[in-house]
């Protein structure tokens, strides 16, 4: 009579577990992902093939920023740009020309047009008083108020005479001092 009952209420409870099963919707089965939660951004808009030019209070021109392609996000406050092209130069008390030049495959622009973030074989050309610079990494940033070039990627730094490379890097272009991190290897052709 037990051994009946035990067998009664197993196939009782397996019955119960199919019941549930058929009665249950697929999705009840799935994983849930996070992923799916992410609202999938929308362009508000877009302009092509542009080209922008930022001024100070005074009138002096800050930068020239070209485009392929630039995007506004809904609900963001910041730029994509495609194939970015960047120039700033600015004059020194002394009226000699000091500047930098960047170009990448993208980048976004914050709303203020003061932080600039490169991305993807990113090549910067540095023009300092005392001699001109040419960087590679595959990020960057800009920080045009502070006149701030940083990346925490590897890089390679080249001048007439000097080849540096490691990772990281932090360039104060209004000082013209270079801060590298770490891996830092050096080459020195003496003329």
């Amino acid at each position: 009579m037990i051994r009946q009952s035990v067998i009664s209420l197993i196939l009782l409870l397996i019955v119960g577990w199919f019941l549930v099963v058929w009665d249950s919707p697929p999705e009840s089965f799935l994983q849930k992902n996070d992923d799916q939660l992410v609202q999938k951004r929308s362009v508000d808009s877009y302009m092509t093939g542009i080209s922008s030019r930022r001024f100070s209070e005074r009138g002096d021109e800050l930068f020239l920023l070209t485009s392929s392609k630039i995007e506004l996000f809904s609900g963001e406050s910041r730029l994509e740009l495609s194939a970015p092209r960047f120039v700033s130069v600015t004059t020194k008390a002394d009226g000699e020309d000091t500047g930098v030049s960047f170009i990448a495959n993208s980048g976004t622009l914050s709303e203020d047009g003061q932080q600039l973030v490169l991305k993807g074989a990113v090549e910067a050309v540095i023009a300092g008083t005392k001699n001109q610079s040419t960087m590679t990494s595959e990020t960057l940033n800009y920080n045009a108020s502070k006149m701030l070039i940083t990346t925490d990627g590897n890089f390679d730094l080249t001048t007439p005479s000097l080849s540096i490379s490691g990772k990281g890097l932090t360039a104060d272009l209004s000082e013209e001092t270079f801060t590298m991190k770490s891996n830092v290897s050096a080459v020195h052709e003496a003329t």
